[in-house]
């Protein structure tokens, strides 16, 4: 089957068109985001016939020849563009037949590859197949896991407090929302990214002292693409006397919302400053747009997780997939 198919380089503006309305997450993988990046990366789409079947998003090397991971592309990879009224088994077998012949063209074009495949894709045999049983390179495979939250409950209560999602929530994190509410707390959902910067900048002088400013500058990048394309917010948690305690960054497409970036101030700290505008945050996503899941892009560590776990969330896996041609 795989003789039908071709493999192609895609171009940018057909890419987006690719993209769109598709039940994937797409978000990492938008033009605009890839741009931001300042960094180079690749295109593929895989087409039977004329028609487009899928796509491929890769970040590379100045070589071009290396697949690589990027630190800000929680997910690049595979994207499928079928009939979803196809039967299950014959698009299983369609998803299958595709990932098994992108495989064979990626090994041949890069002498390493990075994929952090979208949640979505859980058949991962035609990588576990590569080179089966044969004295070759083959492809390792990570299980990483993310949060991903339902929001719809949100739409249907009037009281927080009645809210499912409310009652889901750790009991650290319910009383955290209750005493921010108590003392007066402030969330502001704001386009100025200034302020996050500065938050963000001091927290990376902390942790990556040689390489801070060119990842600040990404960071602004990213963040300014995403808000002239509105498709994100950054949210402000100040306590009553006006002092910011908390900033995130959270963008969308069309399928879901995501935690990008969040970072809290070494001043004036409060127990609830990170959980008070993140739940302000679901109300926001339910009011001012279609989205009802709100992905908190990875639970990956031990204190990361526990917060974002903390709010009730779906724990889901994902995978990462690395191949080395020389070895």
């Amino acid at each position: 089957m795989s003789s039908n198919f071709s493999f192609q380089k895609c171009e940018i503006s057909e890419w987006d068109q690719i993209l769109e309305n598709l039940d994937q997450s797409t978000f990492f993988c938008k033009s605009y985001f890839l741009k931001s990046l300042g960094s180079k990366f690749h295109l593929w789409k895989i087409l039977q016939g004329k028609e487009i079947k899928a796509g491929v998003c890769l970040n590379v090397d100045d070589t071009e020849k290396k697949s690589i991971e990027n630190e800000f592309v929680i997910h690049n990879g595979i994207f499928f563009k079928l009939d979803q009224n196809r039967v299950i088994t014959k698009k299983r077998e369609d998803e299958f037949q595709i990932t098994s012949f992108i495989i064979e063209n990626l090994v041949k074009q890069y002498d390493t590859i990075f994929l952090s495949l979208d949640p979505s894709i859980v058949d991962i045999r035609p990588f576990q197949w590569f080179n089966y049983k044969k004295n070759a390179p083959k492809f390792k495979i990570e299980i990483k896991y993310t949060s991903i939250l339902d929001l719809s409950n949100l739409r249907k209560n009037e009281s927080v407090e009645n809210s499912t999602i409310f009652e889901n929530l750790e009991p650290v994190r319910r009383y955290s929302v209750r005493q921010a509410i108590k003392e007066e707390a402030k969330v502001k959902f704001v386009k100025d990214k200034e302020k996050f910067l500065d938050l963000y900048k001091n927290l990376l002088i902390k942790i990556d002292p040689k390489n801070y400013e060119n990842k600040i500058n990404i960071v602004s990048k990213i963040i300014e693409s995403v808000l002239k394309k509105n498709k994100g917010i950054i949210v402000n948690t100040e306590d009553k006397d006006k002092n910011l305690l908390y900033s995130v960054f959270c963008g969308w497409d069309n399928n879901k919302a995501y935690y990008i970036f969040g970072v809290g101030s070494e001043e004036n700290k409060k127990s609830w400053q990170g959980t008070i505008g993140q739940w302000s945050l679901f109300r926001y996503i339910v009011e001012n747009t279609e989205i009802d899941k709100f992905d908190f892009e990875g639970v990956n560590s031990p204190q990361r997780g526990w917060f974002k776990l903390g709010f009730g969330g779906k724990l889901v896996p994902y995978y990462q997939l690395n191949y080395e041609k020389f070895k």
